[in-house]
């Protein structure tokens, strides 16, 4: 069973072994992770359908951003986990993602982002496109003091290293 720890283990591996073999050569990846506020954690749990809004516009966001980047619209690979507790044990539930640095075109050929992800414009992008999708979901007045309390935008943490190659990648993930 997954749930031993010795063949969850084996699994994963397993896993992560056919995952970098369908990887792309040459394709540098980043690991992200899609924060929001403790004031925005219980709706969370309490309405585990918002889990899903939250992995999907983590998704929409970091495609906005690299098509931005790129100046044409690109679809950047993505692994995409949701982690309903931090290290504590307490519920914060992050977005992790690993992301391609750049996407593909409309013709299916890769175009790189380089190594610049625009870190403020992230933040900002994030807190605007999760406000707006939860918008009709939370209570009223919440999404206004959610923009009054973080200015700045929500989290994302983007890792400095870069994965360069499949093996790496899966030995990350």
């Amino acid at each position: 069973s997954r749930l031993c720890s010795c063949c969850g283990k084996r699994y994963t591996d397993q896993w992560a072994s056919t995952l970098a073999d369908r990887l792309e050569k040459n394709i540098y990846h980043r690991h992200l992770v899609f924060g929001i506020p403790d004031m925005l954690w219980g709706y969370f749990q309490e309405d585990r359908k918002l889990c899903k809004i939250l992995m999907d516009v983590a998704y929409k966001t970091i495609k906005a951003t690299f098509s931005k980047i790129n100046h044409q619209d690109v679809t950047p690979g993505a692994i995409e986990v949701y982690h309903p507790f931090g290290r504590d044990i307490k519920h914060q539930p992050p977005v992790h993602m690993v992301v391609t640095e750049g996407g593909y075109d409309k013709e299916g050929k890769f175009v790189s982002s380089g190594n610049y992800i625009p870190y403020n414009a992230l933040h900002k992008n994030w807190e605007y496109n999760i406000l707006k999708a939860l918008r009709k979901c939370l209570p009223k007045g919440i999404v206004e003091e959610a923009y009054r309390k973080y200015p700045n935008g929500f989290c994302v943490y983007v890792s400095k290293g870069r994965i360069s190659s499949r093996k790496g990648l899966a030995k990350y993930i």
